[in-house]
């Protein structure tokens, strides 16, 4: 990208010469010419940056976010025992999501636990300790069981945990957007999308269109419906 700014500087000096004459004796009228002298001077400064384009750690250090290669490479899916994952159709705004059934502790094992699965990658993050943000859609349906919708979603940054979203009756088969902001100080950092379950029934979660930018680079326009 280049950026060209030009200043014009216009400095205009007008000189005017007065004269005096006294008649002399003998003189009954005389004709003087006054001068005026005007300068004019005109300066043009340009200047011309040009900048690369934005790094891609800046706009885009999550990759497969929308899981349109049909797999889950490079994130890693772990789960507690009963819990299954898929990358399957349709999507929020495109062909794919992933999917996870996260079963209840309680309804399978009699067992009051959190059962929850994680999705993980390595980011493509700056090491400059800016701000950024991530964000994307998620979507959840009961499957087995009553539903006291003690589960949600939540994401963890090099460990550390972001804001929690917790499942509600009205949500249940409609798609939400999950938004968080995090400082982050380190090159690769490892992001991880947590979708918890501490309930008497099982549920399928979708998620899909994970993004991850700087604040105020977002590189996305998002639309899309169920």
């Amino acid at each position: 990208m280049t950026l060209t700014s030009t200043t014009t500087f216009t400095a205009t000096e007008t000189t005017t010469i007065t004269t005096s004459t006294t008649l002399t004796p003998g003189q009954t009228s005389i004709t003087e010419t006054l001068a005026t002298a005007t300068a004019t001077s005109t300066a043009t400064i340009s200047t011309t940056a040009t900048y690369g384009p934005l790094p891609a750690c800046a706009t885009a250090p999550i990759t497969n976010g929308g899981f349109e290669t049909g797999n889950l490479t490079p994130w890693t899916f772990a789960g507690t025992s009963g819990s299954t994952d898929a990358v399957n159709n349709p999507g929020y705004s495109s062909n794919y999501k992933f999917q996870a059934t996260v079963v209840s502790a309680n309804e399978y094992y009699g067992q009051s636990n959190l059962f929850d699965v994680t999705l993980t990658q390595t980011a493509n993050t700056c090491a400059d300790g800016d701000v950024y943000i991530i964000d994307f859609f998620y979507m959840f349906t009961v499957v087995s069981g009553t539903p006291t919708y003690n589960a949600g979603v939540n994401v963890e940054i090099n460990g550390n945990s972001l804001s929690y979203y917790p499942a509600s009756a009205g949500e249940a088969g409609a798609w939400q957007q999950y938004i968080a902001v995090v400082d982050i100080a380190t090159a690769n950092a490892t992001v991880t999308i947590i979708i918890s379950n501490y309930d008497t029934a099982s549920y399928v979660w979708g998620i899909d269109d994970v993004q991850m930018y700087k604040n105020g680079y977002n590189p996305i326009t998002e639309t899309g419906g169920l």
